[in-house]
């Protein structure tokens, strides 16, 4: 009874270290299936750099209107969206203290021109005299000095009064052109400095947007470049433009180069004031490679090493490839994608989908 149980207890662990040998065997030869990714092959090639720009539509002839002079406005003639004409009288200054100015002036002159006949008078009597020996040497330099000294203030007086009557004029702001009042900065009874802004005008023809472009792209736009320009306010309608003005300097403390661009198309709801989009092609600079790689924007990982992609090797067996992991210096963002100045070649097959699972040196599916 004692021996069945021993070959009992064998027969049993032997069984057991045979299924578990079994199972063993059959985990090895499960294989891990490889997970599959997407790849495409990059290539250099020459990129037409696009870039929007926002900026406000404006009249192409733009007139600040302003009076010479200081006062208080009396009277102003025109309303927003008015068309002016050369000679329209936009607004007045109350002109009376240059009236009185005027009149003054007026007074001075008819004084110093009495004083001027009175002085030729008295130096032409002293010089018969002196002639005559009536008279002295001292008396005809002094009287002859006295008719000088009066010519003096006579040409003097005929300035100031010149003066006097322009600022008189100088009460009436005129239009020299014709223009579309587009704004206006004072109201009547309101006191004015020379030189403040009355109304704006705009006296051109034509629109044009002024955009401010940044130093690192401003080398790439050139004057007579193409653009396209879209407004919020006219939707499902493009319009044409060309670059007519590039800055060669910075302005506004920035690093912002203003550029000009004219819309050549003509609109009914065209004014100025309505906020654009520009899209212009840039070309690339001078010390600037103009064939470029251009990957997707996703491809490219940035981690605590940097930037990089990853790369598909072929592998030993057909469909099998092996993930390499690429450092890559990166460009700029362009609508077409990413550029990549260094890191990769011609021919690279870059791996665009199944990034999340893969890393260097690893098997995939292709």
């Amino acid at each position: 009874m004692i021996q069945a149980n021993k070959y009992f207890v064998l027969l049993l662990t032997t069984l057991s270290f045979t299924a578990l040998t079994a199972c063993e065997q059959e985990q090895q030869s499960i294989e891990i299936p490889l997970r599959p990714v997407k790849s495409i092959t990059v290539s250099a090639a020459a990129v037409d750099r696009e870039r929007d720009f926002s900026g406000t539509s404006k009249s192409s002839q733009e007139a600040r209107l302003s009076f010479k002079v200081a006062g208080s406005i009396k009277f102003r003639s025109v309303s927003v969206g008015d068309t002016i004409k050369p000679g329209d009288v936009i607004a007045e200054l109350d002109a009376t203290p240059f009236e009185l100015q005027a009149q003054q002036a007026r007074a001075n002159l008819a004084s110093s021109e009495a004083a001027k006949r009175n002085a030729d008078a008295n130096y032409q009597r002293l010089r018969n005299l002196y002639e005559n020996n009536n008279a002295s040497r001292n008396e005809l330099d002094s009287a002859r000095a006295n008719a000088e000294s009066t010519e003096a203030q006579v040409k003097a007086n005929q300035k100031a009064l010149e003066i006097a009557e322009l600022n008189v004029e100088y009460t009436r702001l005129i239009a020299n052109n014709d223009c579309l009042i587009a704004s206006i900065s004072v109201e009547v009874n309101e006191n004015v400095n020379a030189g403040q802004e009355i109304v704006r005008a705009n006296c051109g023809s034509t629109l044009e947007v002024e955009i401010a472009v940044p130093e690192s792209l401003i080398s790439g736009i050139v004057q007579d470049a193409p653009a396209e320009i879209s407004f919020t306010s006219i939707p499902d309608q493009t319009f044409t433009g060309i670059v007519t003005e590039v800055a060669v300097a910075a302005t506004g403390g920035g690093n912002t180069f203003p550029v000009t661009v004219r819309i050549d198309n003509e609109h009914p709801e065209l004014r100025s004031g309505l906020a654009a989009n520009i899209r212009i092609d840039t070309q690339a600079t001078a010390d600037e490679n103009t064939n470029l790689i251009i990957v997707p924007a996703h491809a490219v990982i940035q981690d605590n090493d940097g930037r990089h992609v990853f790369l598909l090797e072929p592998g030993d067996d057909q469909g099998v490839g092996i993930v390499r992991r690429k450092t890559v210096e990166i460009g700029e963002l362009t609508s077409a994608g990413l550029e990549i100045k260094e890191g990769l070649n011609d021919g690279d097959q870059l791996i665009v989908a199944g990034l999340t699972a893969v890393n260097d040196g690893m098997k995939v599916k292709i």
